[in-house]
């Protein structure tokens, strides 16, 4: 790939009553090394002390707003219409970038011609971390090949495909879905691009929703064995929630390794 000037990033980070992990995010998006950054909080109107610690970052901040809303994708759409950014990446509370060089390495290549850029993640808890890539981008019309996190996508995209809000867990994976099967080009940076603690996202908590949402979203696309996912999912989600409670944490976490098969950071 061909270097190229710089093109500004908008970073939106989503945030409801996380005063305990909100500034964590905030102090790993404004250590970027890569400078022409926009950055943007949408606090869904905090009933704890969040809106102290945004105020005092407030001079920092491109853009920040705290009121009610309608959850996390709703909170998401509002970002991307407040942003100016050419490229949108979420880094929710709780989450942050890999490392204080990600996107000074994501964009000292030519994107020119690309419409989402993505990469692995370092998946953590307080015992382990394992980086996993990116499954095959064909499996995406089966399954969400990468976190959120590690994607950056056009803005004109997200303005054109907004989060559809029918779909309480998996409007990321419609939206990418959606993008993929109209034909725009999807590339994979060989970079970690966002840490992520295990079992904190909404898919993590509600492995139901996921999979009825990923039924609908099958559905949709007129897969014919959407059934078959969908109860492929819910006995997965419910197979690794009963397992966490009944095996030695260890064990489970090898098993996860052995799963993934993927490098291990610690």
């Amino acid at each position: 790939m061909i270097k190229k000037k710089t093109s500004q990033v908008s970073v939106i980070t989503v945030v409801y009553n996380g005063a305990e992990i909100i500034e964590g995010t905030i102090l790993s998006v404004l250590g970027q090394t890569y400078k022409d950054v926009e950055y943007i909080i949408i606090d869904g109107g905090s009933s704890d002390s969040t809106f102290e610690i945004l105020d005092r970052y407030n001079d920092k901040l491109s853009h920040w707003v705290s009121e009610p809303d309608k959850g996390i994708y709703d909170a998401m759409n509002k970002g991307v219409a407040i942003c100016s950014g050419e490229w949108v990446i979420f880094m929710n509370a709780g989450d942050s970038f890999y490392d204080e060089n990600v996107l000074s390495n994501i964009f000292d290549y030519n994107h020119e011609n690309s419409d989402v850029i993505y990469g692995a993640v370092n998946c953590f808890d307080k015992f382990k971390e394992v980086i996993i890539k990116p499954d095959n981008l064909l499996k995406i019309t089966h399954k969400m090949i990468f976190c959120h996190q590690s994607s950056l996508v056009r803005r004109e995209l997200l303005l054109n495909n907004r989060f559809d809000m029918r779909y309480k867990i998996a409007a990321d994976y419609n939206l990418f879905y959606n993008l993929y099967a109209n034909g725009f080009k999807f590339v994979e940076m060989p970079v970690c691009i966002a840490n992520y603690e295990v079992g904190t996202g909404l898919s993590s908590k509600n492995g139901y929703q996921g999979a009825k949402d990923n039924l609908m979203i099958n559905k949709n696309w007129g897969k014919p064995s959407h059934m078959v996912g969908f109860y492929y999912g819910c006995l997965s989600f419910y197979t690794r929630f009963y397992l966490k409670k009944i095996l030695p944490y260890r064990l489970v976490r090898k098993l996860l390794l052995i799963k993934y098969n993927k490098v291990k950071t610690s």
